[in-house]
């Protein structure tokens, strides 16, 4: 990446009239947006890229916009971001030498979560569940939308299930205690065309006056949510939650596994019929996070099989039948880092740790993506990497972007790649 010299104060300012006014930067910090031709009907031609050194950041940082992760599927990485000041799905695959670039795009009002089910990318925002064909990149189509509920319920999860996704929304604070702290809203996606509400319920009620909710997965036919919760005089509570999925439309709690002595947790994954969490707690300055291997043969009693123990807090997880791959936010006296850990279940009362890497040793919010033997991580101070992981025991990072300061965003126009990081912005042509 090359660094150009800082840009006239006019520019920056006007850059900031085009950011939300709650985010407006100050001129000396760089703003970045996507800007590419982009239309229902765009081809890769259409875009007019040349290959980049790296793969440009596409997505607003989940630190300070709070937009949620991609999706690594079918060997192509699907990400919320911009194009054209405009919100879009954006679709980047392998290309040459360059780990990633930008070959499509499918405008979008609001994306706040996203899940991939085959050749469709479920994304749901501002009160909306969209259903897009991602079958061919370079030509990405909206297919349906649904109404779901009013914006003021915001989606703190979405798992699929076959042809069925499961929105699960918090509800406000001033419901507590007492009430649901959240609703499962159900979709059919069957017809892509006309995707259509099934169900809906609260979730189980709690006497709690604060509810976190964390996560949610769906594998052979059961539903995880991942929450903690507490009144602020007993001990926080921080349960794994179960819901048998029979009958799609109707997701019934069956049980619960409730991890002991947590604070909370952010991550949570399916293989099967196990579930992989990480409920974490402070210990001295830095947090203990203790992956577990939760057996979901019967639902109606979760049993825990194995735990390993790592610290830092475990930011979120991908799984398979044989490895977790965890990203972790590392905090010490030095301040907070990012690392990954590779930890083989095969034996899962015995989980033990054959791989991983320090990220950046400061640093904060990694998350990474897991495909084969694809993975992606990334991270605020880190920015995007890849790696070869077909031999865990020793990942080799293949290349990808990292900025030299906060990464805010990354704009792609023409054969140009505008990075945007705080104190500076960059050019990559």
């Amino acid at each position: 990446m090359t660094a150009m010299r800082s840009p006239p104060v006019s520019l920056m300012n006007g850059l900031n009239n085009f950011i939300p006014r709650r985010l407006a930067l100050p001129a000396r910090v760089a703003a970045f947006a996507v800007a590419c031709l982009l239309g229902l009907g765009a081809t890769a031609a259409d875009l007019d890229l040349t290959p980049l050194g790296g793969w440009p950041e596409v997505q607003l940082s989940p630190t300070i916009y709070g937009v949620p992760d991609g999706v690594l599927a079918n060997g192509r990485f699907f990400q919320p971001g911009f194009h054209r000041g405009t919100r879009a799905l954006l679709a980047l695959e392998p290309r040459g030498s360059s780990p990633f670039q930008l070959v499509g795009a499918l405008p979008l009002p609001d994306i706040r979560r996203i899940a991939i089910a085959g050749h469709h990318a479920i994304t749901v925002g501002s009160g909306r569940l969209f259903v897009g064909d991602i079958s061919d990149p370079s030509n990405l189509r909206c297919e349906g939308m649904t109404w779901i509920g009013p914006v003021e319920y915001e989606p703190g999860a979405l798992a699929l299930s076959g042809t069925h996704a499961y929105v699960i929304r918090r509800t406000a604070s001033s419901d507590l205690p007492g009430a649901s702290p959240a609703r499962i809203t159900v979709v059919d996606f069957s017809d892509p065309r006309h995707p259509r509400i099934v169900g809906e319920q609260p979730f189980i009620p709690t006497a709690a006056t604060a509810f976190w909710l964390s996560e949610a997965a769906a594998a052979d036919g059961v539903l995880c949510v991942a929450s903690s919760s507490t009144d602020w005089e007993s001990p926080i509570q921080v349960v794994l939650d179960v819901f048998d999925l029979r009958d799609p439309a109707q997701p019934r709690w069956v049980g619960k596994h409730q991890a002991a002595t947590a604070e909370n947790v952010h991550a949570l994954a399916l293989a099967g019929r196990r579930a992989y969490w990480a409920p974490f707690a402070l210990s001295g300055v830095t947090r203990l996070t203790k992956l577990q291997v939760v057996d979901l043969t019967d639902p109606t009693a979760p049993k825990l099989l194995g735990t390993y123990s790592t610290t830092g807090e475990v930011m979120n997880l991908a799984a398979n039948e044989h490895y977790i791959y965890a990203a972790k936010q590392t905090t010490t006296d030095a301040g907070t880092g990012s690392a990954v850990d590779i930890v083989d279940v095969g034996d899962p009362a015995a989980p033990k740790r054959v791989g991983g890497s320090t990220i950046r040793t400061f640093d904060s919010d990694p998350t990474l993506y897991v495909e084969g033997g694809l993975m992606v991580v990334r991270s605020f101070y880190g920015g995007t990497s890849v790696y070869d992981i077909s031999d865990p025991a020793a990942m080799r990072r293949l290349g990808g972007h990292k900025p030299d300061l906060g990464l805010l965003d990354v704009t792609v126009t023409g054969s140009r790649a505008f990075a945007v990081e705080i104190g500076q912005m960059s050019i990559v042509d």
